[in-house]
């Protein structure tokens, strides 16, 4: 986040509104793929849900269209003190 990262949060709009993190941008998972033409290419994105597992997979999509995106592995609860923060290889 030190470099200019963004979160994208990849959770349902309720599920953001909860507990999302300041600042970051809601895209749920399944509207994904719709994002690809409207997100800028110049931007990391590290996204986050609340396990891990859609967050992953959404870095997953994103890495195929030539994003620099990483997800927080773990999910949500992750994010103190010291996330782990992982790129798609």
């Amino acid at each position: 986040m030190k470099r200019g990262g963004r979160w994208l949060d990849v959770r349902y709009p309720a599920e953001y509104t909860l507990d999302g993190l300041p600042g970051a941008l809601n895209m749920p998972l399944d509207e994904i793929r719709n994002a690809f033409t409207l997100l800028p290419r110049e931007q990391t994105y590290i996204t986050y849900c609340r396990s891990g597992r859609r967050s992953a997979t959404a870095a997953f999509l994103l890495a195929q269209q030539g994003f620099d995106a990483r997800w927080l592995e773990g999910g949500l609860p992750q994010t103190a003190p010291d996330p782990w923060i992982r790129k798609p290889e």
